[in-house]
Order: C-alpha cells, then sequence, then structure tokens
C-alpha cells in the first residue's frame, strides 16, 4: 500500500493498484465526480460503466462474452475491470443466462442483462434478444 498527501486531500493506492482519497475536495481532486468532502477514502473514478456490446441479437445456441467499459482510475491498468468484480443477473435465464459477464442463449425473447460493481453497487444493463438460426 502507498500514501500520499495533498494539502487538504489524502491519497491511497492498494496492492490492486486501485486509488482511494479523502479530503476537502474543493476543486474537485478526489475524483469522484463530486465537490463533497469525503472523510472516508473512496475510489478515485467515474462511478459509471458500459456493458460492450450494449444491445445486440444472439443467435441459438451462443455464447458472448461482454466487457466492461470503465473509468475507475487503476495505477496498473487504467480502465481494465474483471468481470469478476461484478454481479451479473439476467431478468429472464429462459432466454440468457449470465456467468461473471459469459452470455449464453436459451431460448427465443429478450432479457435484459445487468451489472452491478462490487465495490460501489452502481449497475449497468444491457439488452439481449435470442432468436433460431434458420
Amino acid at each position: 500500500m502507498t500514501v500520499g498527501a495533498g494539502y487538504k486531500d489524502n491519497y491511497v493506492i492498494d496492492t490492486e493498484g486501485f486509488v482511494y482519497g479523502a479530503g476537502a475536495n474543493e476543486y474537485g481532486q478526489l475524483g469522484n465526480s463530486t465537490y463533497d468532502e469525503s472523510y472516508d477514502f473512496t475510489l478515485v473514478g467515474d462511478r459509471n460503466f458500459e456493458i460492450v456490446p450494449d444491445a445486440r441479437t444472439m443467435k441459438q445456441p451462443e455464447q458472448e462474452t461482454v466487457k466492461i467499459v470503465a473509468n475507475i482510475f487503476n495505477v496498473f491498468n487504467h480502465n481494465e475491470r474483471a468481470l469478476t468484480d461484478y454481479d451479473w443477473k439476467s431478468s429472464n435465464t429462459d432466454v440468457v443466462t449470465v456467468d461473471n459477464g459469459v452470455l449464453a442463449s436459451q431460448d427465443m425473447g429478450t432479457a435484459t442483462i445487468t451489472a452491478t460493481d462490487k465495490a460501489t453497487g452502481v449497475k449497468s444493463n444491457s439488452t439481449k434478444s435470442s432468436t433460431t438460426i434458420r
């Protein structure tokens, strides 16, 4: 772990390379998309992320591994997050199942895939349709 200090703010880099900040945040220097002071160390970077591809029709049977695009600052691999950093859910497992970002079409229909960031609780959705191959 590495620790750094600014005029009214402090930073910690954990062993995974993620940067956390706490302090006055008068100019947004904590990088958490606010100007609110924080005395609890919070992850530096935008909390939003996308599931890529966002929406697509899958054939049956088909598997697809999605990617996460995020803006969380990491000194070792900026913008790269593991699919296991998220909890995954399908709104209709009869149509599409999901296991750690690997989607598998099951039947015709539409399902919404939701990923929830385990560190921040932020959610993102992706719509998947499934059709039979003819």
